[in-house]
């Protein structure tokens, strides 16, 4: 019976491809090397004519679950690393070559000249000494190393290799090293290294460790960290958990060999180090797949950024004979690999495609984790870390291990973030919790074996990361929302459709030629509050307690209004914690836009914007400065000290928004007549949301604190007012204590992400500012009437040096009501302090100035600010008060339980006086307190004083006075 398919048999030729080096890709090139040629043989070796069936046809089938630009497929030829143990006879033979080749010194570039460049003789200079070249313990690590690898593999090239260095995946399981490097004949260049200067051959002396799990006796410790490096979505928290992994391979080679891998000296004279990094180049590789995936930064940084543009020595030199290495020598430059004319077989890990991958490190998210925390720096050595976990009977569980790679020739380094271990399975062991009782013992143990000083490394703290499957359970537990379909939801501004943004404009412009002016004015404008007054002022509450939840209320009647004139979703936010290169299209579009601006008729004038550099501007070589400020307020416990920073935080946009305009985001009169206002106060909104959930998570009160207690059950206008609000949504929920939850509003954001971290990932972040000393100016802060500028700089006692610290912006004008601070705003001056050599306790001279909006001096009448020391890894604070006869403290201070007090002698004339305690506010008015030392605190000594209420003076100059200057009220919160 005849007989013909109706549809294609399909062989596989890929492999047979990559055997005439042609890769699938390839196939669309009209070039490709390559003729399909078939014959026909019957059974008994006849030779049958081709006509008999159709010629065959190829096929190209992408890789499933692949993504554009990320094949999965399999390379080979000239620039390509391939796998160590996939490597040919002919492939190992031709590397061999290669490198005996470049080991001879007569060589351009030559095998000693290049391992010199990492370490011994030191060819690099710091502070007038002779340092090594290599990066580490720097953001700049893994891209000095993809330069390094790439000029030994050039130098290659040029010597005949026929394929890239090939990588050796120390993740998988392995019992001995790969053969290429353990061969013992007299033609095998990669079995040791000649360091010719001190007539020396490198050595290996493995660790069992290195073939065997350090904690479970199995194959995945190397794959477990990797993978922990691999979660991370931020390049320099990638960075620290990437290199420190990597340098367990380095110890666990060398071992106990003083000319080998444990050596930062040493370690590149020996060639299995150019394999161990060509795979540690994969790896970094593999991340930026993953981050392209993800959507996110995978070709730049936005951390350490001043010291990614600095140039890479020595390949910046002239003496450098590879052009594209010297002109890329700057790590910012030489993130894109491709550039630099080398590529990988694959860049699949343990098998999986970079979406399988994602998707493993999805699930190991969900899980609730537990983190010991390591602050890590150079010791000018290289050793192993060791750590045991120990319950409070003192049973001790071996908890990890991890290694630190230097040497006398080192760079100074530390770590500017936490290096992370998992220690979930030790706590569950001991049956621990984050809060329970334990302790960690520590053991430093140096490459030749000597044990050296623990303490030479900070103690470890412990973070408890809750899984995103459990956020979620929780969320749906106590945050039970309305029907999908009666709820709008508020999208990033950079995320909406077209058809979205043309919805809100069409919706904002009809609005606008309405009622939008009289929402605007609830805010400030020329001032509806008290309602019916013959003197009225702005009705936002700037400086108190309900300003949130004004603002909230103020959201959503715009919201409303918007809905009612066809608008499909909510007010969008502006996460401005992100990189700011340019206000967003919504907004910043002109032509036919009613989110441009709008004509105040009131006033008969145009809204505008100046926005001014530092808006566009990194801080401290991480992120934008609105994301640090963002995170000191997350890191908040109480409602009232978190209130107090975002009030600073969100004023800081208006000005840098508004410049010098006045009917500008910079002044509180017109600042809500801008469009742009919205999507600022909605992403303050999300903040608080964040902060609330945050609050959930470390099991603490969400709502409003102590400070709210006045006016959390007061209706607030002009939203209570039945004559000036229509709206009876909002109407009737004016009392701030209805606000806090959002279900009734019928709104929700897309999600709680800032800078891209979600909820979790900022829990985290905050913790790990915990982990070194801080230092802050505590301001206690009043309205003066205008917009303003306070800058701030910062000198010794002695008036030495003078230190930038940075500017506080104030929101105001003539129509604000009336406000002042009763807990203080911190300005970060750790760095100032730190290169002024000033301690926690010393005399901080700072020196104050304000400006009104426009840059116009204004009298600085504000208090003298306070010094707030945050030490590392406890839970509280010390609350430093300078002392002057001529400095005048804030009239009343409320810190949160736990604060501790210290009353330091700015003034050496004050030496040996003492702060009287008063048992009544009349008392301390009349200064009238019992004479000698009872109920005094001294100065320049800690005190830890119960929640209450403190009126506390300083002695006058005579018996029985008070010093005016030296009077104030310290309340010590219940919470």
């Amino acid at each position: 019976m005849q007989w013909s398919f109706d549809r294609l048999y399909r062989h596989d030729i890929t492999q047979a491809l990559l055997t005439v080096s042609v890769r699938p890709q390839d196939l669309f090139t009209e070039h490709t090397p390559f003729t399909l040629d078939y014959s026909i043989t019957a059974v008994n070796g006849t030779q049958l004519p081709r006509s008999l069936m159709p010629p065959p046809t190829i096929i190209y089938e992408p890789a499933s679950g692949g993504f554009r630009g990320m094949p999965s497929y399999s390379l080979a030829g000239i620039g390509v690393r391939k796998d160590i143990n996939t490597l040919s006879e002919a492939e190992t033979e031709n590397l061999r070559e290669a490198l005996s080749s470049v080991m001879d010194d007569t060589r351009i570039i030559s095998y000693q000249r290049l391992a010199g460049w990492h370490g011994y003789p030191g060819l690099c200079s710091m502070n007038g000494q002779q340092v090594a070249c290599c990066q580490h313990g720097s953001a700049s690590f893994p891209h000095w190393h993809r330069l390094y690898v790439r000029s030994l593999e050039i130098a290659m090239t040029l010597e005949g290799a026929r394929i890239g260095i090939p990588y050796w995946d120390w993740t998988t399981t392995f019992t001995n090293l790969p053969s290429l490097l353990t061969a013992d004949d007299s033609n095998n260049p990669f079995l040791k290294g000649h360091i010719k200067a001190l007539n020396q051959s490198t050595s290996r002396s493995p660790r069992p460790q290195l073939f065997n799990d350090p904690e479970r006796g199995e194959e995945s410790f190397f794959y477990r960290q990797i993978l922990l490096a691999f979660e991370q979505r931020d390049y320099c928290d990638f960075e620290v958990q990437f290199e420190v992994t990597h340098n367990a391979i380095h110890s666990w080679i060398g071992g106990t060999s003083p000319y080998g891998m444990s050596t930062l000296e040493y370690s590149a004279y020996d060639p299995i180090f150019f394999i161990h990094h060509s795979n540690v180049d994969r790896q970094f590789a593999i991340w930026q797949a993953l981050q392209r995936y993800r959507g996110l930064e995978h070709n730049s940084a936005n951390c350490n950024i001043q010291e990614l543009k600095m140039p890479l020595e020595p390949f910046n030199r002239k003496q450098n004979l590879i052009t594209i290495i010297r002109e890329n020598s700057r790590a910012i430059d030489a993130f894109n690999y491709e550039q630099f004319g080398y590529q990988y077989d694959n860049l699949n890990f343990h098998g999986l495609t970079i979406p399988e991958l994602e998707a493993v490190l999805e699930a190991r998210r969900q899980e609730d984790r537990v983190f010991a925390n390591f602050m890590l720096h150079g010791i000018r050595s290289s050793a192993d870390v060791s750590f045991d976990i120990c319950d409070a009977q003192n049973h001790c569980i071996f908890a990890g291990t991890f290694a630190i790679l230097g040497g006398p020739l080192e760079m100074p380094w530390v770590f500017d973030r936490l290096f992370k271990y998992d220690v979930t399975s030790v706590f569950k062991q001991l049956h621990l919790r984050p809060d329970s009782e334990y302790r960690f013992k520590m053991r430093l143990t140096a490459v030749n074996g000597t044990e050296l000083d623990p303490h030479m490394l900070h103690a470890p703290s412990v973070s408890f990361l809750p899984g995103r499957g459990e956020q979620r359970a929780r969320a749906a537990r106590e945050d039970p929302v309305t029907t999908v379909s009666n709820v709008v939801t508020r999208y990033d501004v950079d995320s909406l459709t077209l058809e979205q943004a043309s919805s809100l404009r069409n919706a904002f412009t009809s609005f606008s030629l309405t009622s939008y002016e009289a929402i605007a004015s609830f805010h400030a404008g020329s001032g509806l509050c008290p309602e019916n007054a013959s003197v009225t002022f702005a009705c936002v509450p700037h400086g108190f307690a309900n300003l949130p939840h004004f603002n909230r209320l103020l959201l959503v009647q715009m919201e409303m209004a918007l809905r009612e004139k066809g608008a499909t979703t909510g007010i969008p936010y502006w996460d401005w914690t992100r990189t700011i290169r340019a206000l967003p299209s919504l907004v910043a579009e002109s032509g036919d836009n009613s989110f441009f601006g709008y004509h105040i008729r009131q006033a008969n004038k145009d809204t505008v914007r100046d926005p001014q550099e530092d808006l566009y501007v990194a801080s401290r070589g991480t992120r934008n400065i609105l994301f640090d400020m963002t995170l000191l307020a997350l890191e908040e416990v109480n409602f009232c000290d978190f209130l107090v920073q975002v009030d600073l935080l969100h004023v800081r946009l208006h000005a840098l928004v508004g410049g010098k305009e006045p009917f500008s985001m910079a002044t509180l009169e017109h600042a809500a007549f801008d469009p742009l206002f919205w999507l600022h106060t909605a992403n303050v909104d999300r903040l608080w949301q964040a902060w609330q959930e945050l609050q959930k998570l470390r099991r603490k009160s969400y709502h409003s604190g102590s400070c709210a207690r006045v006016t959390e059950d007061t209706p607030m206008l002009p939203f209570s007012s039945e004559t000036l609000n229509p709206n009876p949504v909002t109407h009737a929920n004016a009392r701030p204590v209805q606000l806090v939850e959002i279900d009734k509003f019928r709104y929700s954001y897309d999600h709680l992400d800032f800078n891209r971290r979600s909820v979790s990932e900022l829990l985290e972040a905050t913790q790990s500012l915990r982990v070194k000393d801080r230092l802050f100016a505590a301001f206690l802060l009043s309205g003066v009437h205008t917009s303003a500028r306070l800058h701030v700089t910062l000198q010794t006692g002695s008036g030495e040096g003078a230190v930038e610290v940075g500017s506080i912006y104030l929101l105001g004008g003539l129509s604000e009501r009336r406000w002042a601070h009763e807990r203080a705003y911190k300005l970060d001056v750790t760095e100032a302090a730190a290169r002024l050599e000033l301690d926690p306790y010393s005399t901080f001279d700072f020196n104050v100035s304000l400006f009104d909006y426009k840059g116009q001096p204004l009298p600085y009448t504000l208090p003298y600010p306070l010094v707030l020391y945050r030490p590392a890894s406890v839970d509280f604070d010390v609350l430093v008060y300078p002392m002057y006869v001529d400095k005048a403290l804030p009239p009343k201070v409320t810190v949160r339980r736990g604060t501790k007090i210290r009353f330091h002698a700015a003034d050496p004339s004050l030496q040996g006086r003492r702060i009287r305690t008063f048992g009544s506010y009349t008392l301390f008015i009349k200064c009238e307190a019992l004479p000698g030392d009872a109920d005094t605190l001294s100065l320049d000594v800690t005190y830890s004083l119960n929640p209450g209420e403190y009126y506390l003076a300083l002695d006058g100059d005579l018996p029985g006075k008070c010093l005016e200057a030296g009077r104030t009220i310290l309340v010590i919160d219940e919470e």
